[in-house]
């Protein structure tokens, strides 16, 4: 709808929409006004994303002597960091979870530290391939570790011989025999 109004003096002319939300008002040709610029909306920001845990970094795999002939890996480690507690770690392996470690257990010193675990239950003398990740508090999973492979063999390893634990002893077909002098 338009009003128009004239007077003697200058030409008035206001133009009102109906909506309300814009309005032009025109004074004679010397007196021109740009209507006010709408006030500008804040774009609203997202909160920022929590990201997955980090892979854990430098996996290193070795056999670990022991005191009965047992097939044991020990695996180190640089510890995962995250935008949310990590929670645990999860050992693979040759592709298959096979083990959990409460975080605090695997990484005493925090996030970014030295992790250490201990993996045994092994199938038998070969080959085997590990990899690790992290999940979080809220369930995130980390990518996969770098992998690290080692050749397991009871045989020539140290044991301790029961009764005679300072006695030289090695491991044999998967027995621990003392060594002859």
């Amino acid at each position: 709808m338009l009003a128009f109004a004239r007077s003697s003096t200058l030409a008035r002319v206001l133009a009102t929409m109906v909506a309300g939300a814009f309005a032009v008002l025109s004074v004679g040709p010397s007196q021109a006004q740009t209507p006010p610029a709408p006030p500008v909306k804040p774009i609203p920001r997202k909160p920022p994303t929590e990201l997955a845990p980090s892979a854990p970094t430098n996996l290193v795999a070795a056999q670990l002597p022991t005191i009965h002939c047992e097939r044991v890996v020990g695996l180190r480690f640089g510890c995962s960091t995250g935008s949310s507690a990590i929670a645990r770690y999860v050992v693979m392996r040759n592709g298959a979870a096979v083990d959990y470690v409460d975080a605090t257990t695997a990484c005493p010193t925090g996030p970014g530290g030295d992790g250490s675990i201990t993996t045994a239950n092994l199938a038998g003398d070969g080959t085997y391939t590990y990899t690790l990740y992290s999940e979080d508090a809220k369930g995130r999973k980390s990518a996969l570790s770098g992998k690290a492979t080692v050749l397991v063999s009871t045989d020539g390893t140290p044991c301790s011989y029961p009764g005679k634990p300072t006695e030289p002893a090695l491991c044999v077909s998967g027995k621990c025999e003392l060594q002859k002098p």
